[in-house]
């Protein structure tokens, strides 16, 4: 990883981050990514329940921008991922991974 993509992705957390407003033991986030779109999914963990309907202010439109830019830096540097998935758990470091094929339900 390219120190442009460690920023965009420290971008793409701090964003996210600073739009959750309930406590968590754990975030997940999933953004399955397009050509046009990005279907995204944040989970957060408490007391060994996920919930997914988690109230957020973090402004979409600019979440999208960081991760269409993340993908192009990404593809630029020969790594065609589909899925950008980071976890989080408070205290602890976070973590980025990518999946090379598009989540099934995506799919149908």
């Amino acid at each position: 990883m390219i120190p442009d993509q460690i920023e965009t992705l420290q971008e793409i957390f701090s964003l996210i981050s600073a739009g959750i407003h309930e406590p968590y033991q754990k975030l997940t986030f999933e953004s399955d990514v397009f050509d046009s779109y990005t279907d995204n999914i944040l989970t957060l963990t408490t007391n060994s329940k996920e919930k997914t309907d988690v109230d957020t202010t973090y402004n979409h439109s600019l979440l999208y921008s960081l991760i269409q830019k993340l993908h192009k830096q990404s593809v630029q540097q020969g790594d065609d991922w589909k899925v950008l998935v980071i976890t989080y758990i408070p205290g602890d470091q976070v973590k980025a991974k990518y999946i090379y094929q598009h989540r099934e339900e995506n799919l149908l």
